[in-house]
């Protein structure tokens, strides 16, 4: 097994664990004593079984994470998060371009490194890419932590709660993106200096 596929395991099941236990600890205990009652006797029986049934269970959940987070991260960043933290980090070169063509040129800057055959570049475009992964994942997981830990207050504060875990964890990812982007260009502005005669 490659690296990268234990990376895509990875990516999904960690996620996936955290959010199958908090989820389980969330719900009412009456709905708990039903899922343990329905369950077969040879399941709940078998240490192995249970653990093997729970990991599949969490690696589902995993799944349904990373999309949901890709989803909702993803399409927030891309509004507004990356290309302003691109803009501000950018040491003025970027002022007075517009947000959507920061993010296209962080599109372009990642695929010409990757088609770029620089393997040490790549891989280091790939290990900060698999860190805003790991990020981009934490979201489900954190709202779920959020939930448990303030459910013994109000609503509102616990929606408030929500929010700034969701921001903070939104500005995390939007800063990994910028460092992705910087390395990407480092690669460019290494590569012009080599054509020029």
């Amino acid at each position: 097994m490659k690296w990268d596929d234990l990376n895509l395991h990875l990516e999904n099941l960690l996620p996936g664990v955290l959010a199958s236990t908090l989820a389980y600890m969330l719900l009412p205990l009456s709905i708990a004593d039903k899922l343990r009652a329905i369950s077969p006797p040879a399941i709940r029986e078998d240490e192995f079984l249970l653990a093997t049934c729970f990991l599949a269970t969490a690696y589902i959940c995993g799944v349904f994470c990373v999309a949901i987070s890709r989803l909702v991260l993803d399409r927030l960043s891309e509004m507004g998060p990356r290309p302003l933290m691109i803009r501000l980090l950018s040491r003025g070169s970027l002022v007075g371009v517009a947000l959507r063509d920061i993010n296209e040129n962080y599109r372009r800057s990642i695929a010409s490194v990757l088609h770029s055959g620089n393997q040490v570049i790549i891989d280091e475009v790939e290990k900060r890419r698999q860190r805003g992964r790991l990020a981009r994942t934490s979201l489900i997981p954190s709202i779920l932590f959020v939930i448990a830990a303030t459910s013994d207050l109000s609503v509102w504060i616990r929606l408030v709660w929500i929010l700034a875990t969701v921001s903070i964890l939104l500005v995390c990812y939007s800063y990994i993106e910028f460092t992705i982007y910087e390395e990407c260009q480092l690669q460019q502005l290494s590569d012009e200096k080599n054509i020029i005669p």
